[in-house]
């Protein structure tokens, strides 16, 4: 009779530690708003791009990134540098965009600081330090959530 009563308690014990765990990961699920907030206030680094993403926006929102670079550009008041996404899965839905950051042969790191969003398609902004007249710029090297691409830029 011990045996069975200790089995019950056991498992009403397991059942509300599964409730309670389950109760708790429900309430990490951030609003639109401050996801948005997040990710506009995160400035990552390159050297610590993944860690500081996941750290300023949440590893589980970063985790849920999915994507491809598809081409990338000087935009057309050759002050800025362009490169664009295909995304996928909850971040094609959603208002806001996770940072991603430049390098160009000089070895300087831009963050992103502006996108767009159309059918899917993520074009993302980046201030060039320098005037773009005066430098020609064959390649950039592109960190992002999924990894990290050089491409040849486009004119």
């Amino acid at each position: 009779m011990a045996t069975k009563k200790t089995s019950i308690i056991s498992c009403a014990v397991v059942a509300v530690c599964l409730f309670l765990f389950f109760l708790l990961q429900k309430g990490d699920v951030l609003s639109d708003d401050e996801l948005r907030v997040r990710t506009e206030a995160s400035q990552p680094t390159w050297q610590n791009y993944i860690e500081d993403i996941k750290g300023q926006v949440g590893a589980r929102y970063v985790a849920e990134w999915s994507g491809g670079v598809e081409q990338a550009g000087v935009a057309k008041d050759e002050s800025r540098f362009w490169v664009s996404f295909h995304v996928e899965g909850a971040w094609a839905g959603r208002d806001a965009a996770i940072p991603v950051l430049l390098r160009e042969p000089r070895g300087n790191s831009i963050c992103s600081s502006g996108f767009e969003k159309k059918d899917g398609d993520l074009k993302y902004f980046f201030d060039s330090p320098y005037s773009l007249e005066d430098a020609s710029v064959p390649w950039l090297e592109v960190k992002h959530p999924a990894g990290e691409h050089r491409i040849t830029l486009s004119q």
